[in-house]
């Protein structure tokens, strides 16, 4: 009798140990899910801003600015200069500003993605699998 008691203890006191070392996987698992989803708005916030960044700019750089690049050559034009000095200053200007547009959208959209979620995920994984001692 002594002995089934002392199995059934054990048995117990196992089962224990597994149901919590299960509990302490679940919140570790909820902990990295949390923060992936926190991290995943924050890089889909940052992409948003860098394409529409990056859309300004090769708008700019493709089409222009239609009109007012000609009120700008005339008005470059009035001010003494010929015309092709005139068209080449407004396209000069025009290229910077793309140019701006597109450092913008490159420093926006650069950099590593999702970066504390991987970090922590490789931490975990260390973690658990080290050699235990």
């Amino acid at each position: 009798m002594a002995i089934a008691s002392e199995s059934d203890s054990l048995r117990s006191e196992v089962e224990t140990y597994i149901r919590r070392s299960l509990g302490l996987f679940k919140i570790l698992l909820e902990l990295h899910l949390d923060i992936a989803q926190r991290e995943a708005a924050r890089e889909q916030r940052r992409l948003l801003l860098g394409i529409v960044a990056a859309s300004i700019g090769i708008g700019l750089l493709a089409m222009g600015t239609g009109l007012l690049q000609a009120i700008a050559v005339w008005w470059v034009h009035r001010l003494g200069l010929t015309w092709f000095v005139a068209l080449a200053s407004v396209a000069v200007g025009d290229t910077l500003l793309g140019l701006l547009a597109l450092l913008i959208a490159v420093l926006t959209l650069r950099g590593g993605y999702m970066n504390e979620t991987r970090r922590r995920v490789a931490s975990t994984t260390a973690t658990l699998l080290q050699d235990q001692d």
